[in-house]
């Protein structure tokens, strides 16, 4: 079992978990994997929880399993009107630890007010955020969870600026520290001089995303990776996300879920990083595998 969070210890998982609906094959079913998916939030224990694609027919079992976190439902993305394909990207956190004093959400286009797309983005998208209030210490921080868009380049490069600049806004006349999870669909690395040509089935050379251009928009404004600041390298065999290939998906470098900190009080410290394969193959939780930070707080 993984130990559980101390006073000054900060579990945070970002898991996207692949919706309730599958146009693929009927083992994909949400139904044929919920199980897994939430036996894999229990055995860790995150004290925050961001997911990506959550449905209507995903949140019963939410609701059951996961009754000692409170939640921030969040904008709807991809379908407007329709309420069992609406796609969310909720928080939750333990309502034991924390308490809300402050939420929002917001999409990423040009008109980030208004349910809305942008630049070449294939689907509505948006980000969640909320401040958060430690019971016992009385600390205070903020926390963002998003899903950048699948198709557009341009998009996850704008989006993220505008989740930037969202976060300075939040953060005005404070220190307060900012941890980011999400699904950025982007690769955080590629080795130099990658040939994607050489890459086997199932990987398709030309839907490979581009590598560091996202992770660059929030580095070069003072965010860290906590899989590096937690001491891990980077290499090909780190991939979140799997098609629901497990462990015989090729080594392709497909880090597209991070989980991001802003800490110029030195407040936290990521101590741990985890990507969770927790598996009964071929059943899988998701086609993501989830990731987990365990951070330090001072």
């Amino acid at each position: 079992m993984y130990h559980r969070c101390s006073n000054n210890l900060l579990k945070v998982m970002t898991f996207n978990i692949n919706g309730y609906f599958s146009e693929r094959e009927d083992r994909y079913h949400w139904v044929k994997r919920s199980d897994l998916a939430m036996a894999v939030i229990q055995k860790y224990e995150p004290d925050l929880l961001g997911c990506q694609e959550v449905q209507a027919g995903n949140l019963p079992l939410f609701n059951e399993y996961l009754s000692e976190y409170a939640a921030h439902l969040g904008a709807e993305t991809v379908i407007q009107d329709d309420n069992e394909k609406a796609v969310y990207n909720p928080i939750f956190w333990k309502k034991s630890r924390f308490e809300k004093y402050s939420m929002g959400s917001f999409y990423l286009s040009q008109t980030p007010g208004k349910w809305s797309k942008s630049w070449d983005s294939m689907h509505v998208r948006c980000a969640n955020w909320i401040k958060l209030r430690c019971l016992k210490k009385g600390s205070e921080f903020i926390y963002l969870n998003t899903h950048l868009d699948h198709h557009g380049e341009q998009a996850r490069i704008e989006g993220s600026k505008i989740i930037v600049d969202k976060i300075k806004k939040l953060r005005a006349g404070t220190d307060l520290p900012v941890i980011i999870t999400g699904d950025f669909n982007s690769r955080a690395w590629a080795p130099p001089g990658e040939n994607v040509n050489t890459y086997p089935f199932p990987i398709i050379p030309h839907s490979l995303p581009s590598a560091g251009t996202v992770l660059s928009v929030y580095t070069e404004n003072g965010f860290r990776d906590t899989f590096l600041e937690a001491g891990h390298i980077n290499s090909l065999d780190t991939n979140t996300y799997h098609d629901f290939y497990g462990e015989s998906f090729p080594p392709v470098g497909l880090r597209l879920d991070w989980i991001l900190f802003y800490n110029d009080s030195q407040k936290i410290h990521p101590k741990t990083h985890l990507i969770i394969h927790d598996a009964q193959p071929p059943r899988y939780p998701s086609d993501h595998y989830p990731v987990l930070t365990e951070f330090v707080w001072e």
